[in-house]
C-alpha cells in the first residue's frame, strides 16, 4: 500500500460541528507513515479522536498498530509535529515540532 490518501470527518466536542482533516497513508521500511493534514488547528484532544477513531475504523481491518507500527505527523496552521503515542493507553505521550 502506497500513498493511500482519503478525507476524514470526526466531530469536534468543543464547537459541537463535525470538521474534516485529510489523511495519506504511506509504508516506509517496515513503519506505517501516517500524515494527518487540517486548515484548522488541532489540539491533542482532536488529535486522539481522530486516531481513536482510525484505530477502530481502518487500522483493525488492516492488523496494525498505531502505538507499535506507525509514525504520525500532524500538519495544520501550527506547522508540523511528530505525535508518539504512549503503551497501556491511548495517550499523546510527546509532541514534536518538525521543522
Amino acid at each position: 500500500m502506497d500513498n493511500f490518501v482519503t478525507d476524514y470527518v470526526y466531530f469536534d466536542e468543543e464547537v459541537q460541528e463535525f470538521k474534516n482533516v485529510h489523511i495519506k497513508i504511506n509504508v516506509v521500511k517496515d513503519d506505517f507513515v501516517i500524515n494527518i493534514s487540517s486548515e484548522e488547528i488541532l489540539k491533542d484532544g482532536d488529535v486522539l479522536v481522530i486516531l481513536k477513531q482510525l484505530e477502530n475504523n481502518l487500522t483493525k481491518k488492516l492488523r496494525i498498530s498505531l502505538v507499535e507500527e506507525c509514525e504520525i505527523f500532524i500538519t495544520d496552521k501550527e506547522g508540523t509535529r511528530k505525535i508518539e503515542l504512549e503503551y497501556g493507553g491511548f495517550f499523546i505521550k510527546k509532541t514534536i515540532k518538525q521543522s
